[in-house]
């Protein structure tokens, strides 16, 4: 569990000290503002990621992601499944970054589901784990997103929003 902490906290203490914290920033506070058009969060943008603030109390990237997820602020004509849309986009979003900025030491993630897998538990093979570990991370963040695309859908002009969010951080 310490050992798991340690690699959430390395991986967004490297984040904010390489040259990539400013496009993750960017796209967090992109998402923000769209949410904020749609009048779902009080908060237009983020002055900054602390993402070592999370890091430090988060064991897992479940935890980080939740920590983040804590610090929102909802309208208040917001419903709990508006919330929970949110959240799931916000889990797809962090896994997104995972994979695509430390898929490279073992790490145990856990599903929406709470199953949890780890590369340690994966085949013997190093390419072949690594492989199968970033197809199950995948799945899980497509869950979330499916998850998150369900409630989305609901509200109107959803479509163009979801384009312009898509297009920004993927």
């Amino acid at each position: 569990m310490q050992n798991n902490k340690r690699k959430i906290s390395n991986f967004f203490l490297a984040i904010a000290y390489k040259s990539q914290y400013r496009k993750i920033l960017n796209k967090i506070n992109f998402t923000y503002q769209k949410f904020y058009e749609l009048n779902l969060i009080k908060t237009k943008k983020l002055e900054k990621l602390e993402s070592d603030k999370f890091a430090k109390r988060s064991a897992d990237l479940n935890d980080f992601i939740q920590s983040f997820n804590d610090e929102i602020e909802f309208c208040s004509n917001v419903t709990e499944a508006q919330k929970q849309m949110i959240f799931n986009f916000y889990y797809y979003l962090f896994y997104d970054l995972f994979i695509k900025y430390y898929n490279r030491d073992e790490l145990e993630v856990k599903n929406y589901l709470g199953e949890t897998f780890s590369r340690i538990h994966l085949d013997n093979d190093k390419k072949k784990r690594k492989q199968q570990f970033k197809i199950i991370v995948n799945k899980i963040k497509r869950e979330y997103y499916y998850l998150f695309l369900d409630e989305f859908q609901k509200i109107d002009g959803y479509n163009t929003v979801l384009r312009a969010i898509l297009r920004k951080v993927l």
